[in-house]
């Protein structure tokens, strides 16, 4: 088991695409985000590009935060970040444990002017011991089309949108 801040950062550079990315097999507990794809230069309102996203296989839960970090109080953050101001093609996550005893934050988060073509969630899983309710999925952007295969919160809320949602696939 590893404790970290973050474990794997893609960062999107303005004139070139990501593409072709596979993350696996990812075991540990974080105290800042598991897996995060973000923007890497200041903000100008050009987008970053990144496609064909492969994550899978993901074991993993937040952690308390070390001295080393300086930084006191609750800090948790969700365990897969999709930043914003990337245009995004197509996303597969999948095979995604979560047994969750600190922090009540989402698992996963698609931020706001994030735009995705294609965002399929297959296979994951969200256990609370929390005591607080955490949300499975939360999305602030653009979505395209979303599929949802085999999604389980066991009793907390699956999905919050508060961004764009235009087409939902659901199998169970």
């Amino acid at each position: 088991m590893i404790s970290a801040a973050e474990l794997v950062t893609l960062k999107s550079k303005i004139k070139s695409e990501m593409n072709r990315i596979s993350i696996n097999n990812v075991f540990g507990t974080f105290y800042q985000n598991c897996i995060v794809l973000a923007y890497f230069y200041t903000r100008s309102g050009v987008h970053g590009k990144m496609n064909n996203i492969s994550i899978s296989n993901i074991f993993a839960e937040n952690d308390v935060r070390i001295p080393e970090c300086k930084k006191t109080g609750p800090y948790f953050f969700s365990l897969i970040w999709l930043d914003g101001d990337i245009d995004y093609g197509n996303i597969n996550i999948s095979n995604v444990y979560r047994d969750e005893k600190i922090g009540n934050v989402e698992t996963i988060h698609v931020c706001e002017n994030a735009k995705i073509d294609t965002l399929a969630l297959s296979h994951v899983y969200q256990k609370n011991y929390t005591g607080e309710p955490i949300t499975l999925f939360k999305n602030d952007g653009e979505i395209d089309r979303l599929v949802l295969n085999d999604i389980c919160a066991y009793g907390d809320k699956e999905f919050e949108n508060n961004g764009t949602i235009k087409n939902i696939i659901k199998f169970n």
